[in-house]
């Protein structure tokens, strides 16, 4: 298994979903970031 030395949480989210492939959980994960980046702006502009 790939080590991804810059960001274990992404090591960490493709563990958890060993059904898919590292470059399937690296789109998934940098969606869920996106998603949270945007959640995490929202809060900030209010």
């Amino acid at each position: 298994m790939e080590k991804n030395e810059q960001n274990p949480e992404l090591e960490t989210f493709t563990i958890l979903n060993p059904n898919f492939s590292l470059e399937e959980s690296q789109k998934l994960f940098q969606e869920k970031q996106r998603i949270e980046g945007n959640f995490s702006e929202k809060n900030e502009n209010q």
